[in-house]
């Protein structure tokens, strides 16, 4: 994967570019009729993504118990990816959604990388991690705090967010240890109001500098409002909710740079990307 070599450019403001900017990358409209059958899958993957996990917190603690942290923490990741591709297969099956990753074969064998993507769904994740092998990941930290979500995290050893330099140290053992490190640079979803992107937080960034580490960018393109910021969870949509899925460059902090300018550089080069023609978007990776 090639590494990027370019340099910040000081006359762009990531802060100004607006969605207006970006016509073709303006927020999916909401389906405006809805249909019985799209509607029940819609409840149904619903009922099984957060079913599935109340099912696996209340199952954690039996499962550390009967197998121990050591084993669970070695393990763990990769259960919790099997069940991923196994609701992804659901899903796909369905005809719910539809994933387009031709280039996921390219991230056989990598370790020890920043991964980090736009965040345009609270789905990503699974999509991601179910291809990411090696895989941990930064968890915003109230999500923890939903039975959903809070078996999975400590199942597969996520990091939380919210706790600032031991954040960081637990992500540079991570990576040194060489495990792949998924991190969505916004922090949350993508407010479309605000642009085509969140503003990046720098934490990938202080991750990647402290480590040596090289940042392997992931761009999400979602053709549907689906678990997207902002709107119910059941808000209907047409189906298949189709989803591309695409290695961009790798980055690798320059000497010297601090991890501020870092983050602006993958920032800026997020925003220039999506906010290119099609055409030119394809051809960029």
């Amino acid at each position: 994967m090639p590494r990027s070599t370019s340099n910040r450019n000081p006359t762009f403001s990531s802060a100004s570019q607006a969605l207006g900017d970006c016509p073709e990358r303006r927020a999916p409209a909401v389906g405006s009729r809805r249909d019985p059958f799209a509607y029940a899958l819609q409840a149904l993957s619903v009922g099984l993504f957060f079913g599935g996990g109340v099912v696996v917190t209340l199952l954690w603690p039996v499962v550390r118990l009967l197998f121990g942290r050591a084993r669970c923490a070695h393990y763990g990741p990769l259960v919790l990816q099997r069940l991923f591709r196994a609701f992804l297969a659901m899903g796909q099956g369905l005809g719910l959604f539809r994933v387009n990753w031709p280039d996921a074969h390219a991230l056989a064998g990598m370790r020890g990388k920043v991964v980090v993507a736009n965040h345009p769904g609270l789905l990503d994740a699974v999509f991601l991690l179910s291809e990411i092998p090696h895989a941990s990941c930064v968890m915003r930290a109230s999500l923890t705090r939903v039975p959903a979500f809070l078996g999975s995290a400590q199942l597969a050893g996520y990091i939380r967010n919210d706790r600032g330099a031991e954040m960081i140290r637990a992500c540079v053992r991570k990576l040194r240890a060489g495990d792949n490190l998924l991190i969505f640079p916004e922090g949350t979803r993508t407010r479309h109001a605000e642009g085509v992107i969140n503003r990046f937080k720098a934490g990938f960034a202080l991750a990647a500098v402290a480590s040596g580490a090289q940042v392997q960018s992931i761009f999400i393109d979602q053709s549907q409002p689906y678990f997207t910021q902002g709107l119910r969870v059941l808000e209907p949509v047409s189906i298949p909710v189709v989803l591309n899925i695409r290695l961009g460059e790798a980055f690798v902090p320059a000497p010297g740079e601090s991890a501020r300018d870092f983050a602006e550089r993958v920032e800026n080069y997020y925003r220039t990307t999506l906010c290119a023609p099609a055409h030119a978007r394809k051809g960029a990776s």
